[in-house]
Protein backbone atom coordinates (compact mmCIF):
# COMPACT_ATOMS: atom_id res chain seq x y z
CA UNK A 1 0.00 0.00 0.00
CA UNK A 2 1.32 3.75 -1.13
CA UNK A 3 1.07 6.28 1.60
CA UNK A 4 1.64 9.93 0.19
CA UNK A 5 2.82 12.44 3.08
CA UNK A 6 1.91 15.90 2.29
CA UNK A 7 3.36 18.97 3.29
CA UNK A 8 0.44 20.57 5.74
CA UNK A 9 -2.71 18.56 6.63
CA UNK A 10 -4.54 15.15 6.47
CA UNK A 11 -6.65 14.99 2.69
CA UNK A 12 -8.51 12.72 1.59
CA UNK A 13 -8.61 13.99 -1.93
CA UNK A 14 -6.89 12.83 -5.03
CA UNK A 15 -6.31 16.69 -5.84
CA UNK A 16 -3.36 18.22 -3.59
CA UNK A 17 -5.62 20.87 -1.95
CA UNK A 18 -4.61 21.59 2.09
CA UNK A 19 -7.27 22.19 4.48
CA UNK A 20 -6.52 22.97 7.90
CA UNK A 21 -8.72 20.52 9.53
CA UNK A 22 -7.73 16.66 8.89
CA UNK A 23 -9.63 14.42 6.78
CA UNK A 24 -9.52 10.55 6.52
CA UNK A 25 -9.73 8.17 3.47
CA UNK A 26 -11.27 4.76 3.94
CA UNK A 27 -7.93 2.99 3.87
CA UNK A 28 -7.26 4.63 7.46
CA UNK A 29 -3.53 5.10 7.29
CA UNK A 30 -3.57 8.50 7.54
CA UNK A 31 -1.31 11.49 9.55
CA UNK A 32 -0.54 14.75 9.61
CA UNK A 33 -0.16 15.62 5.89
CA UNK A 34 -1.05 12.47 4.29
CA UNK A 35 -2.91 10.89 1.50
CA UNK A 36 -3.41 7.40 0.70
CA UNK A 37 -3.46 6.08 -3.01
CA UNK A 38 -4.20 2.66 -2.33
CA UNK A 39 -1.71 0.64 -4.58
CA UNK A 40 0.56 -2.01 -3.19
CA UNK A 41 4.02 -1.60 -3.90
CA UNK A 42 7.59 -2.52 -2.56
CA UNK A 43 10.45 0.22 -4.06
CA UNK A 44 13.35 0.31 -2.04
CA UNK A 45 14.65 3.99 -0.51
CA UNK A 46 18.45 3.40 -0.02
CA UNK A 47 20.17 6.50 -0.58
CA UNK A 48 18.90 9.60 -1.94
CA UNK A 49 15.84 10.11 -3.44
CA UNK A 50 14.92 12.95 -5.84
CA UNK A 51 11.85 14.04 -7.47
CA UNK A 52 11.29 17.78 -9.66
CA UNK A 53 14.45 18.87 -8.14
CA UNK A 54 14.46 17.98 -4.81
CA UNK A 55 16.70 15.29 -3.08
CA UNK A 56 16.70 14.49 0.09
CA UNK A 57 19.21 11.92 1.71
CA UNK A 58 17.39 9.23 3.92
CA UNK A 59 19.26 9.75 6.54
CA UNK A 60 18.01 13.57 6.88
CA UNK A 61 14.08 12.99 6.64
CA UNK A 62 11.80 14.81 8.85
CA UNK A 63 11.46 12.88 12.38
CA UNK A 64 7.90 11.61 11.20
CA UNK A 65 8.79 10.42 7.85
CA UNK A 66 11.53 8.99 9.53
CA UNK A 67 9.50 6.83 11.70
CA UNK A 68 7.51 4.75 9.26
CA UNK A 69 10.81 4.00 7.30
CA UNK A 70 11.98 2.65 10.83
CA UNK A 71 8.62 0.78 10.70
CA UNK A 72 9.74 -0.62 7.29
CA UNK A 73 7.86 1.39 5.15
CA UNK A 74 10.03 2.35 1.62
CA UNK A 75 10.28 5.96 0.68
CA UNK A 76 9.21 6.24 -3.15
CA UNK A 77 9.45 9.60 -3.93
CA UNK A 78 9.95 13.28 -2.89
CA UNK A 79 7.54 15.76 -3.63
CA UNK A 80 7.71 19.66 -4.25
CA UNK A 81 5.60 21.34 -2.17
CA UNK A 82 2.32 22.36 -3.24
CA UNK A 83 2.60 25.68 -1.41
CA UNK A 84 5.38 27.95 -0.63
CA UNK A 85 6.80 27.40 2.88
CA UNK A 86 5.13 24.38 3.14
CA UNK A 87 7.01 21.26 3.89
CA UNK A 88 7.89 18.44 0.93
CA UNK A 89 5.73 16.01 0.14
CA UNK A 90 6.76 12.52 0.90
CA UNK A 91 4.84 9.16 -0.79
CA UNK A 92 5.73 5.77 0.88
CA UNK A 93 4.66 2.41 0.56
CA UNK A 94 4.75 -0.61 2.42
CA UNK A 95 3.55 -4.46 2.20
CA UNK A 96 1.73 -4.48 6.03
CA UNK A 97 -1.60 -5.37 5.87
CA UNK A 98 -3.67 -2.09 7.52
CA UNK A 99 -3.95 -4.04 10.50
CA UNK A 100 -0.90 -3.36 11.32
CA UNK A 101 -0.16 0.23 10.06
CA UNK A 102 -2.63 2.16 12.21
CA UNK A 103 -0.32 1.21 15.51
CA UNK A 104 2.25 3.00 13.45
CA UNK A 105 0.77 5.97 12.30
CA UNK A 106 -0.58 6.57 15.74
CA UNK A 107 3.04 6.71 17.01
CA UNK A 108 4.68 8.53 13.73
CA UNK A 109 1.86 11.07 14.03
CA UNK A 110 3.37 12.24 17.68
CA UNK A 111 6.43 12.94 15.40
CA UNK A 112 5.01 15.08 12.75
CA UNK A 113 5.65 18.95 12.96
CA UNK A 114 2.53 21.21 13.86
CA UNK A 115 0.36 22.13 11.05
CA UNK A 116 0.62 25.94 11.48
CA UNK A 117 -2.70 27.43 10.11
CA UNK A 118 -2.24 30.01 7.29
CA UNK A 119 -2.51 33.46 7.61
CA UNK A 120 -5.33 35.61 5.71
CA UNK A 121 -2.58 37.33 3.73
CA UNK A 122 -1.21 33.76 2.37
CA UNK A 123 -4.91 32.66 1.85
CA UNK A 124 -5.56 35.74 0.22
CA UNK A 125 -2.37 34.95 -2.14
CA UNK A 126 -4.13 31.29 -2.90
CA UNK A 127 -7.50 32.62 -3.64
CA UNK A 128 -6.38 35.11 -6.14
CA UNK A 129 -4.30 32.33 -7.98
CA UNK A 130 -7.33 30.14 -7.84
CA UNK A 131 -9.46 32.81 -9.01
CA UNK A 132 -7.09 33.25 -12.28
CA UNK A 133 -6.86 29.74 -12.64
CA UNK A 134 -10.64 29.43 -13.18
CA UNK A 135 -10.47 31.95 -15.43
CA UNK A 136 -8.41 30.36 -17.16
CA UNK A 137 -10.08 26.92 -17.21
CA UNK A 138 -13.14 29.29 -18.79
CA UNK A 139 -10.94 30.09 -21.39
CA UNK A 140 -10.53 26.59 -22.62
CA UNK A 141 -14.34 26.23 -22.58
CA UNK A 142 -15.02 24.66 -19.19
CA UNK A 143 -17.77 26.07 -16.67
CA UNK A 144 -16.30 26.05 -13.28
CA UNK A 145 -18.41 26.76 -10.10
CA UNK A 146 -18.59 30.76 -8.93
CA UNK A 147 -16.16 31.74 -6.24
CA UNK A 148 -16.80 32.45 -3.04
CA UNK A 149 -16.10 35.57 -1.77
CA UNK A 150 -12.54 35.63 0.10
CA UNK A 151 -13.69 35.79 3.36
CA UNK A 152 -15.93 32.15 2.87
CA UNK A 153 -13.14 30.75 1.26
CA UNK A 154 -11.18 31.54 4.12
CA UNK A 155 -13.49 30.42 6.54
CA UNK A 156 -14.31 27.53 4.59
CA UNK A 157 -10.15 26.33 4.31
CA UNK A 158 -9.92 26.36 8.00
CA UNK A 159 -13.44 23.90 8.59
CA UNK A 160 -14.91 22.12 5.91
CA UNK A 161 -12.39 22.52 3.18
CA UNK A 162 -12.32 25.41 0.44
CA UNK A 163 -13.37 26.22 -2.96
CA UNK A 164 -11.64 25.22 -5.80
CA UNK A 165 -11.09 26.43 -9.17
CA UNK A 166 -11.90 23.18 -10.70
CA UNK A 167 -15.49 22.49 -8.50
CA UNK A 168 -17.95 22.02 -11.30
CA UNK A 169 -16.05 20.97 -13.90
CA UNK A 170 -16.31 17.15 -14.53
CA UNK A 171 -11.85 16.38 -14.47
CA UNK A 172 -13.20 12.16 -14.52
CA UNK A 173 -14.20 13.23 -18.00
CA UNK A 174 -11.11 15.00 -19.17
CA UNK A 175 -9.04 12.77 -21.75
CA UNK A 176 -4.79 12.82 -21.04
CA UNK A 177 -4.77 15.84 -23.99
CA UNK A 178 -7.60 17.70 -22.27
CA UNK A 179 -5.95 16.97 -18.33
CA UNK A 180 -2.34 18.28 -19.98
CA UNK A 181 -3.47 21.07 -22.02
CA UNK A 182 -5.59 22.61 -18.55
CA UNK A 183 -2.55 21.44 -16.26
CA UNK A 184 0.05 23.33 -18.53
CA UNK A 185 -1.77 26.35 -19.29
CA UNK A 186 -3.92 26.91 -16.25
CA UNK A 187 -1.55 25.41 -13.89
CA UNK A 188 -4.20 23.76 -10.80
CA UNK A 189 -0.52 22.98 -8.56
CA UNK A 190 -3.37 21.67 -6.38
CA UNK A 191 -4.99 19.20 -8.49
CA UNK A 192 -3.23 15.65 -9.87
CA UNK A 193 -5.22 12.61 -11.56
CA UNK A 194 -4.09 9.78 -9.01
Amino acid sequence: MSLCLLGEVSLGLTRRGHLAAPFLLAAGLLSVASCWDGTISSPSATGPVSSLGLSIPTEELPPDIQCYVDHGFSLVKVMDPTFEGDRPGYQLSTDLPASQTDAIRDECEKLAPPNVPKADDELRVIYDRWVDERDCLIELGYRPALPPSFEKFATDWRSTGPWMPIDGVDTGAWSDAQYREAKDRCKLEFFSRG
